[in-house]
């Protein structure tokens, strides 16, 4: 391996890791408040609004890159309603670790058979291990009157790791990365805002603006994250990036122990573990 791939690498790992940390942080701040959606509507909107003034700093998307951008609206618009979908059709220790861990395999599935982005054997057990670890820290329960549920999270599964290709595809795409980083951001604010509308009417700016103290920093530790996520798929293979960002179930542990003071559970540590684990002989293959 040339030094330059060496720490294109490496560099890549950093990125991830820090943006699988910065993901547990919001979900742990978000899962902590009582209003949850109104946290959520002002980490999506309010973002996209704050990123429209840096458009003037980054190169106006080009025709190809505004097809990855729309692209990548329509699977992250789909996304948010099939998870609404899921969450309302079955418990979420059943059906999240369902969504999270179909989603690195089936981008694993299309980097090897659409992207031509080749791993060793390693790798594809190391990916396999980490999604073991991710479905170990769920209960399942797979009889008819979960039937729907089940389905419905592998849609979820499918959308996630839609999104996750298109983007990675978009932002190796562009000249400057951050032109699709920002306006990925700024085209969804509009699709969000309709969706509080339609959800609470315009008393969704009352309670967004009532939990600002928790909506602020929400927002700009998840949009950061996600753009460290972003600046790793550009670096970094596809289906490496997509299943080393699930390490943020380690993290998410370990703040849920310190941080939340939850109830020590054994089986979400030996799944952390085996993420850490499969995470190590991913990157030492």
């Amino acid at each position: 391996m040339a030094a330059s791939d060496f720490w294109a690498d490496h560099f890549s790992t950093i990125l991830i890791l820090i943006s699988a940390l910065f993901h547990a942080g919001w979900s742990a701040a978000v899962k902590s408040t009582p209003d949850k959606f109104s946290i959520t509507f002002m980490m999506c909107a309010g973002g996209g609004i704050l990123c429209l003034p840096l458009t003037f700093f980054v190169p106006f998307p080009t025709s190809e890159l505004w097809f990855w951008l729309i692209i990548s609206l329509i699977l992250h618009g789909g996304y948010q309603a099939a998870l609404l979908k899921t969450l309302e059709a079955g418990d979420l220790t059943h059906v999240y670790p369902i969504a999270r861990g179909t989603g690195p395999l089936f981008v694993a599935f299309i980097s090897f058979f659409l992207l031509a982005e080749k791993l060793t054997l390693p790798e594809y057990l190391a990916i396999t291990i980490i999604v073991g670890g991710i479905f170990l820290t769920g209960s399942f329960r797979f009889t008819p009157e979960t039937r729907k549920a089940t389905m419905l999270a592998l849609i979820t599964g499918i959308f996630i790791a839609g999104y996750s290709v298109i983007d990675a595809i978009g932002v190796k795409t562009a000249d400057n990365p951050f032109s699709f980083i920002i306006w990925s951001n700024v085209i969804f604010a509009p699709v969000f805002i309709a969706a509080g509308l339609k959800s609470r009417g315009i008393r969704i700016f009352q309670d967004t603006l009532t939990n600002w103290h928790i909506g602020v920093p929400v927002m700009i530790i998840a949009y950061t994250g996600y753009a460290l996520a972003l600046l790793a798929y550009r670096h970094g293979s596809i289906a490496e990036v997509a299943a080393l960002r699930e390490t943020s179930i380690i993290f998410a542990t370990l703040i849920g122990l310190i941080v939340l003071k939850e109830s020590f559970s054994k089986r979400r540590t030996l799944a952390a573990i085996i993420i850490a684990f499969g995470a190590i002989i991913l990157k030492i293959n």
